[in-house]
């Protein structure tokens, strides 16, 4: 091997490329595994009332959480929650699975009540997009200390996802995704859209808080 310093710093930026390159695929593998895996494994999924969580939808009345938490199942290991932090609400997009009883948080993103306003204002051109197959589509929801939060339209293994993730910038100043995130298949999607209203009121009154 050269002791050349002008080659020795090539190859320590191509592996620092490489590096950035392995983990953005794995940040993206991640959040569509989630979908595609967690049926493999059911003991790590939380028990789910389906009476329950049908009447949620139909009558649109959020259910508790561990610790009193209003939400929605998206699926049997997703689910959309309020929940307040400090003087924040939050509405947290993601994973929930089974730890020996207790229904623990996975991977997910939580937005903050104003990331939830535009999310709810580029619904229907997300939509649009997701039906043309349009993988370009990319919008914004707002900015974090290290980076950014976009809504994305994504496929993994031929399926098209709404891709909610938070992204930051790589050595090369490129825009490359997190493991912040959480991948909706098109029914989890209008699940969430379905209960936009009674979201829109467990916020109301959780910042009433």
């Amino acid at each position: 091997m050269s002791d050349d310093p002008v080659v020795l710093k090539r190859r320590i930026a191509l592996l620092v490329q490489e590096n950035e390159i392995l983990r953005a695929r794995l940040a993206t593998y991640e959040g569509a595994a989630d979908d595609t895996t967690a049926s493999s494994a059911p003991a790590k999924r939380p028990k789910v009332d389906t009476q329950a969580t049908r009447e949620a939808f139909d009558n649109q009345d959020a259910l508790l959480d561990d610790e009193d938490n209003p939400y929605f199942p998206l699926s049997n290991n997703k689910r959309v929650t309020v929940s307040r932090f400090k003087a924040f609400t939050l509405i947290r997009l993601g994973e929930v699975y089974n730890d020996n009883g207790k229904t623990k948080q996975g991977k997910g993103i939580s937005l903050k009540a104003s990331e939830w306003e535009t999310l709810k204002e580029i619904s229907e051109s997300a939509e649009k997009a997701f039906a043309e197959n349009n993988k370009d589509f990319t919008a914004s929801l707002g900015e974090t200390r290290n980076g950014l939060r976009r809504l994305t339209i994504s496929d993994f293994r031929d399926k098209l996802y709404y891709n909610i993730r938070e992204f930051y910038k790589d050595r090369s100043d490129e825009w490359k995704p997190t493991k912040k995130g959480c991948m909706l298949t098109e029914d989890q999607w209008s699940k969430l859209m379905d209960v936009v209203p009674a979201l829109d009121a467990a916020i109301a009154e959780l910042s009433e808080k």
